[in-house]
């Protein structure tokens, strides 16, 4: 007998959400009692009170949202994390290859996924000299691909490991112009966790580990059986079966959390970050919004 968890990604499936969809299809889920029901959500700003809510019991997010969403009032714990420091920063098409450092944004159009995507953008501009009132800011959500090709925007906030590459493909090339600490940025803050609530947590505990010893199994099969892993993937997702999502998923594997355990010193750059930001309150307690205690600590695959 099985116990269904509602689980909610952050967007669409996307390639670097493997070890999830590993776990399930081979059975890691079924052997800790968990009927795991993946769902896709409309609108991914929904997620953290979604999951902050009990809506769903378990779901996935950024490292800044996480925090924001526990700031504004949802119980919200990070259990581990999916996928480490992916590379993030400004991506364009080659029509717009004139674009080399900040201060070329000047006078471009440049989209943002949500509300702290303004946040980070306008921060970014102002330590790089730059007027946010020169630039038009426009949110895309997680559409920037779209965008882009359509000539919405000149440029827009992405990943390398996922964005990027879809643009590659759609167009005669692109540019990536990576976050770096030199601009006063960090990538941190976009680490994609698995989260859940307090009341979850207290709750169902057993529950709670069972889908981290699953989604350990599903991280290590990927890792060391990487191309069996995709076919897998594509298995569960038949529209995963092309080469775009063939290239995101290898160049996402290098990101996929081994551990999955989240770094203290990350918890405490991105609230330094989002003190900056004037996001939260220098007294907040930072170490209410994680535990690494469910992260297994032995190889399951």
């Amino acid at each position: 007998m099985t116990t269904r968890l509602p689980f909610l990604l952050n967007w669409h499936a996307y390639p670097y959400h493997a070890p999830i969809f590993v776990a399930k299809e081979l059975g890691y889920f079924e052997q800790e009692g968990i009927n795991l029901a993946v769902l896709e959500p409309t609108d991914p700003s929904d997620v953290t009170e979604l999951v902050g809510t009990g809506r769903a019991d378990i779901g996935l997010k950024a490292m800044i949202h996480t925090i924001a969403g526990r700031v504004r009032g949802f119980p919200l714990k990070a259990l581990g994390m999916l996928l480490d420091e992916p590379p993030t920063g400004l991506l364009y098409s080659n029509k717009n290859n004139n674009i080399s450092d900040v201060q070329d944004l000047k006078g471009k159009r440049i989209g943002y996924v949500g509300e702290f995507g303004k946040y980070i953008l306008d921060d970014l501009l102002r330590k790089n000299a730059v007027n946010p009132a020169d630039v038009k800011a426009v949110r895309v959500g997680m559409k920037v691909p779209n965008a882009l090709a359509s000539g919405l925007i000149d440029a827009g906030i992405g990943l390398s490991n996922c964005q990027l590459i879809e643009v590659e493909n759609d167009s005669a090339g692109a540019g990536f112009l990576k976050f770096e600490e030199s601009m006063g940025i960090h990538c941190c803050f976009c680490s994609v966790l698995y989260i859940t609530n307090d009341k979850f947590l207290k709750e169902k505990p057993q529950l709670a580990q069972g889908f981290m010893r699953a989604v350990k199994g599903g991280t290590d099969f990927t890792h060391q059986k990487p191309e069996q892993a995709f076919e897998v993937l594509c298995k569960a997702l038949p529209r995963m079966r092309d080469e775009t999502s063939r290239k995101i998923f290898h160049a996402s594997l290098p990101y996929i959390s081994r551990d999955l355990a989240t770094k203290e010193k990350d918890w405490y750059e991105v609230k330094e970050y989002m003190e900056h930001l004037k996001l939260l309150n220098t007294g907040f307690d930072i170490e209410q919004c994680y535990t690494n205690s469910l992260v297994p600590q032995e190889a399951i695959a």
